[in-house]
């Protein structure tokens, strides 16, 4: 697959340096939200509904009000309408951020904000998120992700555990400047840290923006595009350096102590229809990768917001092809709940 059939560059973006914590907290709902909105079972909860679920019966529909002026627009919407569109419509990538952030007392598994460590030569990652809406803008999460390493069959011959993992722990910030409105698109910028148990340490802090490009607010079919600049960096203690030598591939080179870099990345969402969809994305190779970084990735709801995805990626280092199970909303499953 050629990296230039991924992506073309849409946007023009600077690179604006933030610095990130991470915290994951929430605030309670206004007197406003819980008089219009009946609450959520927990199964909706953790996979990413929103904390208050749907409006009661009774009540007149688009009388959300968002928590602030411009709320409500994310995805191409009108104020107080669809708020979770990009979400619904799949709007994510596997290695990249996009710009839009989760509404107040609103959780996602999905990783927004993939946190994979940099620096560590690995054969694919396994990530695991939570995210949380606080409000104003401001998104956080904590993530877990697995390294998995290259085994003795990929050319790593002094690797004397070919079957071997590594978890990295972390979490991420990402703060909106930007709601999408006429020709602008939703800009925000975030930061991401995760800690290893080897002591390789990995950060990076970026600028993204995405705006709806194709199709009616509020309704599928619809495109995206995303563009964006992150700043991506490692360090590590001498021990570990000696492990990067082990389990790097023969006749590829062993990453540095310490190094970080500077790269523009690309992404394209396209929702067909309300069950399937597609996104793609690209950014040039980091200073201790193989390759460029790029997925394409296709996905189908089956039943009630639940169904299978697929595709081709490179995270780097290594090409290769995946399945994953979409997650939908339990409560559907047992009838207490609508899917899409």
């Amino acid at each position: 697959m050629k990296r230039s059939a991924v992506l073309g560059h849409t946007l023009a973006i600077a690179l604006a340096t933030a610095a990130a914590g991470v915290a994951l907290a929430a605030g309670p709902a206004s007197a406003d939200e819980t008089s219009q909105l009946a609450l959520a079972p927990l199964p909706q909860v953790l996979t990413g509904t929103s904390l208050f679920g749907q409006v009661k019966q009774g009540e007149p529909k688009g009388e959300q009000k968002g928590e602030e002026k411009g709320e409500g627009e994310e995805g191409g919407g009108k104020k107080g309408q669809c708020r979770d569109d990009w979400r619904t419509d799949h709007v994510n990538y596997r290695f990249h951020p996009v710009g839009y952030v989760l509404e107040k007392n609103t959780s996602s598994l999905t990783d927004l904000t993939p946190n994979y460590p940099n620096g560590f030569v690995a054969k694919h990652f396994n990530q695991l998120e939570l995210s949380r809406g606080l409000g104003g803008g401001l998104e956080v999460g904590i993530s877990a992700a697995e390294a998995r390493e290259f085994g003795l069959k990929a050319g790593a011959v002094l690797n004397p555990h070919p079957h071997d993992s590594v978890w990295f722990f972390g979490g991420y910030m990402q703060k909106k400047l930007v709601s999408e409105k006429g020709l602008l698109p939703t800009i925000s910028i975030g930061g991401r840290v995760n800690q290893g148990d080897d002591e390789l340490l990995s950060y990076g802090v970026y600028l993204v923006g995405t705006k709806r490009i194709l199709g009616k607010p509020c309704q599928t079919p619809g495109a995206w595009i995303t563009s964006g600049y992150k700043w991506d960096g490692y360090t590590t203690d001498t021990e570990e350096g000696l492990t990067l030598a082990e389990i790097t591939p023969v006749g590829r080179p062993v990453p540095g102590l310490d190094n970080n870099g500077a790269r523009p990345f690309e992404g394209l969402n396209i929702a067909f229809s309300k069950n399937l969809f597609f996104s793609g994305e690209w950014a040039h190779r980091e200073p201790w990768q193989f390759h460029d970084m790029w997925s394409a990735r296709g996905i189908l709801l089956v039943y009630k917001g639940w169904g299978v995805s697929g595709g081709v990626e490179d995270n780097g280092f290594h090409e290769r092809t995946f399945v994953g199970l979409e997650l939908g909303s339990f409560s559907s499953l047992i009838g207490g709940g609508r899917g899409r």
